[in-house]
C-alpha cells in the first residue's frame, strides 16, 4: 500500500496519454475488440460453418482475455527502457512500472467483462455458478501476466531485440492457444501439450464461466507452470533489478 498513490498516478498518466485528443476517448477500447469479434464471428459462422453453440459468446470469452494478455505484455516489455529518466531520478521499486501497465489494461478489461455479462443476457445464456470461474481466471491470468511481463521488461534492458521478438512470439502463441477455435479440433496427439500452455488453462476458465465449456486442460500442470514462472520472475528481478538503472 506504500506505493499505491504512485501506481495510481502512473495508470492515470498512461490513460491520459492514450486518449489525449480523442473525441470518444475511453470508448475506443471497446471499438477494436468489437470489430474483431464481428469479423471472426462472420468468418467462422459464414465461411467455416462452425457449429459451436453461442459462438459469439465463446469467441468473446477467448478473444477479450487474450487481448488483455497481449496488450499487457506489449506495453510491459518497455517498462524500464521507456522510463529511464524516472528510474534514474526517483527512488522507487522498479516492479511498479511493470505492474502499472497490468493495472492499466485491467481497467480496460473490466469493461470487457461487463460487456460479456451483458452479452450473456442478450443471447439468453443463463447466469450460473460457472461464473465463479471468472475471478479464478482473472487472478490466474494476472499472476501469469505479471511474471512474464517482469521477465520481458528485464530482458529488454539487456537485449533490445526483445520487443521485436515478442511481436512474433505473441502471434505464434495466439494460434497455439484455443482462443477462437475449439480444443476438440486439435489433433489428439497434441492435445496434452496444448493443455500445458498456461494461456490454454486461463482461456478455458473464461469459456467455462461464460458458455459452460468443460474444463479440458491439465489444471494442476498449468497451475504448476504458472507458479514456476512466478518464482522465476521473482528470482530474476532480485538478481538484476539493481543494475537496471545503470543500463537504461
Amino acid at each position: 500500500m506504500k506505493y499505491l498513490d504512485l501506481l495510481l498516478n502512473l495508470v492515470e498518466r498512461d490513460l491520459k496519454l492514450k486518449y489525449k485528443g480523442s473525441v470518444i476517448g475511453f470508448l475506443w477500447s471497446l471499438v477494436n475488440p468489437l470489430i474483431m469479434l464481428i469479423i471472426y464471428t462472420w468468418v467462422f459462422k459464414t465461411i467455416m460453418k462452425t457449429d459451436v453453440p453461442n459462438f459469439p459468446l465463446f469467441l468473446m470469452a477467448g478473444l477479450l482475455p487474450w487481448n488483455f494478455f497481449a496488450s499487457s505484455l506489449t506495453m510491459s516489455v518497455g517498462s524500464f527502457t521507456s522510463n529511464a529518466s524516472l528510474l534514474t531520478k526517483v527512488k522507487l521499486p522498479k516492479y511498479i512500472l511493470v505492474f502499472s501497465n497490468i493495472v492499466f489494461n485491467f481497467v480496460i478489461f473490466l469493461m470487457m467483462i461487463v460487456l460479456m455479462l451483458i452479452a450473456m443476457k442478450m443471447f439468453q445464456v443463463p447466469y450460473t455458478l460457472n461464473l465463479l470461474f471468472l475471478p479464478l481466471a482473472l487472478l490466474t491470468q494476472i499472476i501469469f501476466m505479471t511474471s512474464i511481463s517482469l521477465l520481458l521488461s528485464i530482458a529488454n534492458v539487456y537485449f533490445s531485440d526483445t520487443s521485436h521478438l515478442l511481436e512474433v512470439f505473441i502471434m505464434a502463441w495466439f494460434w497455439l492457444t484455443p482462443v477462437i477455435y475449439q480444443f476438440a479440433l486439435i489433433p489428439v496427439e497434441f492435445q496434452y501439450y496444448v493443455s500445458l500452455n498456461p494461456m490454454s488453462l486461463i482461456i478455458n476458465l473464461y469459456q467455462a464461466a461464460i458458455v459452460g465449456t468443460p474444463i479440458y486442460t491439465n489444471v494442476f500442470s498449468g497451475v504448476f507452470i504458472i507458479i514456476v514462472f512466478l518464482l522465476l520472475s521473482i528470482f530474476i528481478y532480485r538478481k538484476y533489478s539493481k543494475k537496471i538503472s545503470e543500463l537504461v
